[in-house]
């Protein structure tokens, strides 16, 4: 666990250089720990960021700071992969879908049966674990 003066520090520290915007990820760091929700997709991180902008953040820019917000040192998002089929929703770890990917098929014991069209039916949600930032 990180204090919220820590997950600031860290957040100016990661960018430094490269010329990025670190309010983008202060912005989504914040409304993430504004909010009670648990999950979230890639739109709403998105949608996040640019919420009462002036200007718009590029994809690039929410993209780092997605990726600075899943650092090990923050812990503040997860990225967490679901299989949806006929309105089933099953949790996929990284390994499972690595191997659908190299075998061209997924097979969870769960479904009882290889899925070839699994490509269309994965999803990557993000989880915010709140804990991790003490206020």
């Amino acid at each position: 666990m990180i204090t919220l003066g820590q997950l600031h520090n860290y957040i100016d520290r990661a960018y430094l250089h490269g010329g990025r915007d670190v309010g983008c990820c202060k912005k989504i760091a914040a409304n993430l720990l504004a909010s009670d929700r648990e999950f979230y997709t890639y739109g709403d991180l998105l949608q996040s960021a640019n919420i009462d902008s002036v200007g718009y953040y590029k994809i690039e820019d929410v993209q780092y700071a997605i990726n600075v917000l899943k650092d090990d040192h923050v812990g503040l998002l997860h990225e967490t992969y679901r299989y949806i089929d006929d309105d089933v929703v099953y949790d996929l770890s990284l390994e499972e879908l690595q191997v659908a990917m190299e075998d061209g098929c997924l097979e969870l014991e769960l479904r009882g049966y290889p899925d070839r069209d699994f490509k269309s039916k994965v999803y990557v949600i993000f989880s915010a674990d709140r804990a991790a930032v003490s206020l």
